[in-house]
């Protein structure tokens, strides 16, 4: 309920816990290029977050990035798991990079309820290397048509 922050950047912070920055209706820009884990509902409600860097992110906790409204593009180069809820409600977001070399985990098939990507504006950009993995893995299935592989 930090309500005057608008930017956020830590260097050396490795872990977000739970809902740390939930209700920070005013941040806009987030910058952790150490960071490994996301905890839970710890961006809930941050209606005007538009930029996120997490270069070394590989755990998004459920419901990390709920309800962020103004999120159109996220990019995770190193994410092994994403949790159930995690995008739900960023009613904004078209693109989703998932870069790392591995396939990521989905925890469920709601990360994106509400969000571009459940309609057919929307796109998942992963390597074209695992681009016909992800189309068949588990939970990843249901957005089989939004895959492009970069």
């Amino acid at each position: 309920y930090c309500d005057s922050l608008t930017e956020v950047s830590f260097s050396a912070c490795t872990i977000i816990s739970t809902y740390a920055f939930a209700f920070c209706s005013r941040l806009s820009s987030v910058n952790f290029p150490a960071c490994t884990y996301i905890g839970s509902n710890a961006f809930w409600v941050c209606s005007s977050l538009t930029t996120v860097n997490f270069p070394v992110c590989t755990d998004i906790s459920g419901s990390a990035f709920r309800n962020c409204g103004s999120l159109t593009s996220v990019s995770f180069q190193a994410c092994s798991f994403i949790g159930e809820k995690a995008f739900n409600d960023c009613s904004r977001l078209y693109s989703f990079y998932l870069t790392g070399s591995i396939l990521c985990n989905l925890n469920g098939s709601s990360v994106f309820n509400n969000t571009l990507i459940n309609s057919d504006e929307g796109r998942i950009y992963v390597p074209a290397s695992l681009i016909e993995s992800y189309k068949v893995a588990t939970n990843w299935a249901i957005y089989s048509s939004k895959f492009i592989g970069v």
